[in-house]
């Protein structure tokens, strides 16, 4: 490897960052203290929308590089671009440093997709 951050570290770091803007949309959007009137806030529920929508694909496949630790990538062809039809599935990596320490136990990036089997199809809002 060269001098620069390895593509896990880069990964687990991008990862953090979307989950502390993600924490804040629900503390910002989620209020869980009583209102004045003794009412609870309801839970977040994001409001689907095409704009919505084409922020959360340049989110996911964009800035945040979901697919890199949650997808099989296409290494065949020089690229770390995900295989056709293997975003989101997620995967283990074992065997790779983890904040420069070697982690035999590995890693599980969960899988991401919106299968209510095996994915995130029945996370709420709230927990994506």
């Amino acid at each position: 490897m060269g001098p620069g951050p390895s593509w896990l570290r880069v990964c687990v770091s991008v990862s953090l960052l979307v989950l502390a803007v993600v924490l804040q949309i629900v503390i910002v959007f989620n209020k869980t203290s009583a209102d004045d009137s003794g009412k609870v806030a309801k839970e977040f529920r994001a409001e689907p929308s095409p704009e919505h929508l084409e922020r959360g694909r340049y989110l996911v496949e964009g800035a945040a590089h979901c697919f890199m630790c949650h997808g099989e990538q296409d290494y065949a062809h020089a690229s770390s671009l995900p295989l056709p039809g293997r975003k989101g599935v997620g995967k283990a990596l074992q065997g790779e440093l983890y904040d420069r320490v070697f982690s035999p136990e590995g890693l599980v990036c969960p899988n991401i997709t919106p299968d209510k089997e095996t994915g995130a199809g029945t996370w709420t809002d709230a927990q994506i």
